[in-house]
């Protein structure tokens, strides 16, 4: 008996204790499942509701004729096999599958109820097409996205904006790491503004949009991620107020925002580039210092 069953042979157990070691007269036995079986219980998978007094009954039986270990769940001996359809009639769908793999469970239902006068429920028949290696990704055949470049037609139509971790700078003798908060123009790639913060919050965001607003007007969309920040109450009044559409990224998809992320990437290159210049310039100063 493995520990999940173990932990429910132990609640029903826990349920008969009474009448396993005596507590309970036999005669009262009845009553006392009785009224167990109206009480509402926490069952061990977390749900709440009442057992069933045949429920109570057979387990308690099998108690007293097999002890603790009789109370394990047993399996199946048609697990696995149709039970409500006939064989032939998961064969059938089966090869309808295999001879056509974009069919979908509608589809094949259709045929089975012109051949067999009845259809098979879609979980059901999902599960035998999966064991039988029928199902569209078993049999070769994916739905990939396809990624093409976009735009728009006119310049302020939509910028993309996103936050991005910065290098640590020095302030007041500590080392704190800055973020870079940008927005381009999806049409032009123009940057209408990027700036360096110590922070990445709802004022930062508004302080970086209210600079690119005041030098280049309100777009007609703006394009972000699902970032907490950007489904702010604060940042959809304002584009609201401006007659700005908001938009998100779909979860768990950073391809479409692709042109912030170049962006992002490309200036994390050349700031890394530009430190490593720095560095060696100061260590050239420092050598050609030594040597005079």
């Amino acid at each position: 008996m493995d520990k999940e069953q173990e932990k429910w042979a132990i609640f029903w157990c826990d349920l008969l204790n009474p009448v396993i070691f005596g507590e309970i007269d036999e005669n009262a036995t009845n009553r006392f499942l009785k009224a167990l079986a109206q009480e509402p219980l926490r069952f061990p998978d977390g749900e709440i509701k009442t057992p069933s007094l045949s429920t109570l009954r057979r387990k308690l039986n099998r108690y007293r004729q097999e002890g603790f270990d009789g109370l394990e769940r047993q399996t199946r001996s048609d697990r696995g096999k149709p039970r409500g359809v006939g064989p032939e009639i998961i064969a059938k769908a089966i090869d309808l599958k295999k001879e056509q793999p974009y069919r979908s469970h509608g589809a094949i239902n259709r045929f089975l109820q012109t051949t067999y006068a009845t259809t098979v429920p879609r979980s059901t028949l999902y599960r035998h097409l999966k064991a039988a290696g029928a199902t569209r990704i078993k049999l070769g055949i994916t739905k990939l996205k396809v990624r093409k470049r976009w735009t728009r037609q006119h310049t302020h139509d939509l910028w993309v904006g996103d936050f991005e971790e910065g290098p640590y700078v020095t302030e007041k003798n500590d080392v704190v790491p800055t973020c870079l908060s940008a927005f381009i123009d999806c049409h032009s790639r123009f940057v209408v503004e990027a700036r360096y913060y110590f922070r990445q919050n709802l004022d930062v965001l508004i302080d970086s949009l209210i600079r690119a607003w005041s030098n280049h007007g309100a777009s007609l969309e703006l394009y972000l991620d699902n970032a907490k920040v950007y489904h702010a109450n604060g940042l959809k009044a304002a584009c609201y107020r401006l007659n700005t559409r908001l938009l998100h990224r779909p979860p768990r998809d950073p391809a479409p925002g692709g042109l912030i992320e170049r962006f992002n990437a490309d200036f994390t290159i050349m700031r890394s580039c530009w430190e490593q210049n720095r560095k060696s310039r100061c260590r050239s100063e420092r050598y050609v210092i030594r040597d005079a």
